[in-house]
């Protein structure tokens, strides 16, 4: 992160929340909240057609890519000067390129699961709330939309297996500690 850069943590766990620099980004409707969840969970570039198809099923090519257009305009308004430093645009695709510019709860999720039992000692005083305070997204849908609502779920799901091994492995480490 550049040295001025103010501080980004961003929640896609419970309630979607974005912070910059302590201050929570205000988002005016869902689907740029969804394009911003989408974009840091899915990494590498992903086509514009791609994103106004899955946001914007119901609507004409032309409508949906204004569409996006729109909601990456609004990204760009409520991440002002550090939007350049978490995504990259081109004509053709968007990208998220922040994963060490900010804290994403899911990459502290995935991070912590993932080690092994005996490195996951250290984290087993912190509750699992800490780790996964509710569902990826939760209360956001789409609802003219099956393909991206599918999408959610696997993602809560994916995200929910992930804290259950994580509790195991809280648990397994809390009796090894004798706690």
């Amino acid at each position: 992160m550049k040295r001025n850069s103010p501080t980004i943590d961003i929640h896609l766990l419970g309630t979607f929340d974005i912070r910059l620099a302590g201050n929570a980004l205000k988002f005016p409707y869902e689907k740029p909240k969804l394009l911003c969840a989408y974009l840091i969970t899915e990494g590498g570039p992903l086509s514009r057609s791609h994103l106004a198809e899955r946001l914007w099923p119901d609507r004409s090519t032309h409508h949906a890519r204004q569409n996006l257009r729109q909601a990456i305009a609004t990204l760009k308004r409520l991440f002002g000067t550090t939007f350049d430093e978490l995504f990259t645009l081109t004509r053709h695709s968007v990208e998220f390129i922040g994963h060490g510019r900010c804290t994403v709860d899911i990459e502290l999720l995935k991070d912590t699961a993932q080690t092994s039992s005996n490195s996951v000692i250290a984290a087993w005083q912190s509750p699992i709330s800490y780790f996964y305070p509710g569902p990826f997204c939760q209360g956001m849908n789409i609802g003219d939309c099956q393909e991206f609502d599918e999408w959610l779920q696997a993602r809560r799901l994916e995200f929910q297996s992930l804290a259950i091994t994580l509790s195991r492995k809280l648990l397994n480490a809390g009796n090894i500690a004798g706690d």
